[in-house]
């Protein structure tokens, strides 16, 4: 089980004092894994723009050092060629799923998600579009 924390930055730079306490909190939850086989299964994946080592502000406090610093980037073209395939199954030739690949890339600017998610809609957009056409037609 991992508890997923979004904006961490934020936490961190909340008010009241009580962000040296949740991360003193977490770091109690890790050492004591030794002694709680149902804590070895969990654990925490803090997200945002703060390394780990900035996590805590009291200078007395033990140091947040039980992270680790993840770095993600955006997709490559080459990464991202394996949703042209979406795009086949949904009836586009290879060379369309390409240009329709290079499209979503541009609009998203790389970004993993957007890309993903977009490759996951544009088949199905796609493919009402020529149910709508076909109806037409009739």
């Amino acid at each position: 089980m991992i508890l997923a924390i979004d904006e961490i930055d934020k936490v961190r730079n909340s008010a009241g004092g009580w962000s040296d306490d949740f991360f003193a909190a977490i770091r109690a939850f890790y050492e004591s894994r030794q002694s709680n086989s149902l804590q070895q299964r969990a654990g925490f994946l803090l997200i945002g723009v703060a390394p780990p080592s900035d996590l805590a502000k009291d200078s007395k406090a033990t140091p947040f050092n039980i992270g680790h610093h993840i770095v993600l980037t955006d997709f490559t073209r080459e990464e991202a060629r394996k949703f042209e395939n979406g795009f086949v199954l949904a009836g586009q030739s290879a060379e369309r799923a390409s240009a329709l690949l290079d499209a979503v890339m541009w609009y998203t600017g790389d970004h993993p998600y957007l890309t993903q998610r977009l490759c996951y809609q544009a088949p199905q957009m796609l493919a009402q579009e020529g149910n709508a056409g076909a109806r037409a037609r009739e």
